[in-house]
């Protein structure tokens, strides 16, 4: 039996539309995951609707939740303020979502890039190769973008689901 696997569609790059994106890859409705995560049934709906649509953002130990219920690395569904090196890298993971036309490349001719940003440089290499594996045929679209959600950048802390 073949099912055809139907990748959710990216709206913003806020963190919300973020949420939903991981909700909806993993099959779960708005009232599954406020169930899990342990709202109050009378509150489900509508919190999740405005984390969803950007009226409300989860607090930290709410993302920690959330990420653990949909098995996402918690930096792939929390608030970016970019001070943070990595926050870009996830930034970087979602953009390709929403603008799949988009190629980022780092020129091997600028060796500043790679001295001063080890940890972007290595995440851009681990992203070509599972991209490369992905144009190959060799992992599904449905595998690469299993591995963008739980990717968990070098030295951060992982959720307590592993982040893979």
């Amino acid at each position: 039996m073949n099912i055809y696997f139907r990748k959710p569609s990216l709206r913003s790059l806020s963190c919300g539309s973020r949420i939903a994106y991981a909700r909806q890859f993993r099959g779960l409705s708005q009232q599954r995951l406020g169930e899990a995560i342990g709202l109050k049934k009378d509150k489900i709906r509508n919190r999740i609707c405005r984390y969803e649509r950007g009226g409300r953002v989860p607090k930290k130990d709410r993302i920690l939740v959330i990420a653990n219920v949909l098995n996402v690395s918690e930096g792939m569904i929390r608030d970016y303020d970019f001070r943070n090196p990595s926050d870009f890298i996830y930034e970087a993971l979602w953009l390709e979502e929403l603008m799949p036309e988009l190629e980022l490349t780092l020129h091997k001719g600028n060796p500043r890039i790679y001295e001063t940003c080890d940890l972007f440089s290595d995440f851009y290499k681990e992203w070509r190769k599972k991209k490369k594996q992905l144009d190959l045929g060799s992992i599904t679209k449905k595998d690469y973008i299993e591995w963008k959600l739980t990717y968990v950048v070098p030295g951060e802390r992982r959720s307590d689901n592993g982040g893979e």
